[in-house]
C-alpha cells in the first residue's frame, strides 16, 4: 500500500521518470508473476501463460512495466480466486508501423459490476464488491497501471473474459524487427571494440 501511494504521489507531482529501452515481454511477465507469487500461492489460483517465442520487443522502462503488470496480476488474483484461475497472454496485433503487443490478464472471477465499470481507473475508487467483501487496498493499483501504460504511449482497457470474468488488456507499440536488429548489432559492436559507454562520454 505504501508503494502504491508513493508511486501515485510521484506521478501526480511529475517526478516520475522513465528510461526506455528494448524490453522482452516474456521477461517482464515472468518478473511480474514472480513478484505476485505469495499472493498467487495464498489464493490457490492456477496461473496460465501463453506468450509466443517470436513476440516483438517493446520500448519500455522495464521496472515500471513490471509494476504495471504486477498490479494487473494482483487484481486478477484478488478477484479471480473464486474461479480458481488467472491467465496472462501476449500476442502481436496490427501490422507495420501500427503493430502493437497486447498483454491480457484474465481471471475467472465474477467479472466487472456494471456500476463500477466507468470508474475502475479512478484514483482511490474501490468497487462495491471490494468494499462489501473488505478486500485490501486503496484503489490505486489500476490507476497506476493505466498511467504507466499512457506514459509508454500505450492503452489499458478492460472487457469480459471467457466464462464471465474480467480481462484487462495492455497494448504497447512494438519495436519494428529492423530496429531490433540494429540494436543487437550495436550491442555486438560495443562488445567487440571493448569500449564502454562511459569511456566514450569521457
Amino acid at each position: 500500500m505504501v508503494e502504491q501511494i508513493l508511486g501515485f504521489a510521484g506521478m501526480q507531482s511529475g517526478r516520475t521518470t522513465y528510461e526506455f529501452r528494448p524490453v522482452d515481454v516474456q521477461q517482464v511477465i515472468d518478473k511480474a508473476l514472480a513478484a505476485c507469487e505469495p499472493e498467487i500461492r495464498a489464493s490457490g489460483c492456477k496461473v496460465e501463460t501463453d506468450v509466443p517465442p517470436d513476440l516483438p520487443m517493446v520500448a519500455a522502462d522495464a521496472t515500471s512495466l513490471v509494476h504495471c503488470l504486477r498490479n494487473l496480476v494482483d487484481n486478477a488474483v484478488t478477484h479471480g480466486a473464486e474461479g480458481g484461475w488467472v491467465a496472462v497472454r501476449a500476442r502481436p496485433v496490427g501490422a507495420g508501423k501500427q503493430e502493437q503487443v497486447e498483454i491480457r490478464v484474465e481471471d475467472g472471477g465474477p467479472g466487472i459490476d456494471p456500476q463500477d465499470a466507468s470508474r475502475l481507473f479512478d484514483p482511490f475508487y474501490r468497487g462495491q464488491r471490494s468494499v462489501r467483501d473488505q478486500v485490501r487496498g486503496f484503489g490505486l493499483g489500476l490507476t497506476l497501471a493505466r498511467r504507466i501504460a499512457e506514459a509508454h504511449s500505450g492503452i489499458l482497457g478492460v472487457g469480459p473474459a471467457p466464462g464471465g470474468g474480467a480481462a484487462f488488456f495492455l497494448r504497447l507499440p512494438a519495436i519494428p524487427a529492423a530496429a531490433e536488429s540494429a540494436d543487437e548489432a550495436g550491442t555486438v559492436d560495443e562488445q567487440d571494440d571493448g569500449e564502454t559507454d562511459s569511456a566514450r562520454r569521457g
